[in-house]
Parts: C-alpha cells; structure tokens; sequence
C-alpha cells in the first residue's frame, strides 16, 4: 500500500507541475491566408453633345462634293469642329478608336455609297487642331481604327464629316447610323 500511496502522490505531482504548460500552450494560435484580386481594364467613351445629335448635311445639291458637316468649322473662329469623341475619366486604360456605319446613306432603294462618305478624326490634349478633307478616308460598314493611338483617359478625338454628291441623286432625306467603339490600346477592332 505504501507503494500506491507513493504512485498517486507522484501522478499527482506531476499532474500539477504540468498544468502551467498545458495553460500555457493554448492561450496563442495564428493562421495566415492570400488575400488578392484582378482588376479588370475598363474603357469608357462618351460623344459631345453636337456629335451626338448626328453627322447633319443639311439640304444640299446634287453634284457638289466636299459638303461639310454642319459642326465641322463651327467653333467661335469659324475654322475647327465641335464634334468630338471623349475617353471618359473613369477609364483605367489608354484607348484607341474605331468607327463604322450600318449602311450606305439610303433613301428607300436609292443610295450614296459609302466611297463619297469620308471623315478624319484628330487627336490632341489641348485645343482643336484640325485636318481638312484631304487627309480623310472613306467610312465602311466594318470597323477601322482612326485618329492617333494610345490616348490616355481624359483626351479627345475631334472629327470631321465630308460627303460628296453624285449627280442626278434622287431627291430625299438619306439616313444611316455611324457607330464608334473605344478599345483597349493594341486590340483589333
């Protein structure tokens, strides 16, 4: 009996010289974990207000070439446009543009092809530096960029719109839509 009244003093000894470590070890525990995320490019354009009422050619004859966009040369000075493309603020990436129309100029069956359709468009910061109707291109139903590339959020693109008029056209009010399209910089259209 002396040998189990030694034992249990003994186990209970050791039971409380242990329970400081065991306190001890259980009062810290840590964890860590990645925290990460993808932001994803993010292009926003906008037309100024005279764009956005549409390309107007107002009532003209039948044979003139080069008529002008009402808004090509309609600033204070008479000589630069106020139609314009923007790259919105909110933009986190530099942008080129792009544009297109739906169709020929149409009136019914009768047309104005696309070939007599030409606009430039100009890209600066600061004021409207313009292009005449010699540096323009045609306009197509698919997509082509234009201007300069590679604009940072915050800049412009200025156009200008010419149209020339076949002889003999019929009569009427032609229509069609131009479309424009901001991309990432270096992306196709």
């Amino acid at each position: 009996m002396d040998f189990d009244k030694k034992s249990a003093i003994l186990v209970t000894v050791l039971i409380c010289l242990s329970m400081p470590l065991l306190v001890l070890a259980a009062t810290s525990d840590e964890e860590t974990t990645v925290s990460n995320v993808t932001i994803q490019q993010y292009v926003a354009i906008s037309m100024n207000t005279n764009l956005s009422l549409g390309i107007l050619f107002g009532t003209v004859d039948p044979g003139i070439l080069e008529n002008n966009a009402s808004h090509n040369y309609d600033d204070e000075t008479q000589t630069n446009t106020t139609m314009w493309l923007s790259i919105d603020t909110d933009s986190n990436i530099n942008v080129d543009f792009c544009i297109k129309d739906d169709a020929a100029l149409t009136k019914g069956g009768d047309t104005i092809p696309n070939t007599n359709y030409t606009y430039v468009g100009n890209n600066t910061i600061n004021g409207n530096t313009m292009n005449d109707v010699t540096s323009s291109v045609n306009i197509t139903t698919v997509y082509s960029n234009f201007g300069d590339d590679n604009l940072a959020p915050g800049n412009k693109t200025y156009m200008q719109f010419w149209l020339d008029i076949p002889v003999a056209q019929t009569p009427g009010l032609y229509v069609n839509n131009v479309n424009f399209k901001g991309i990432v910089t270096g992306a196709s259209c």
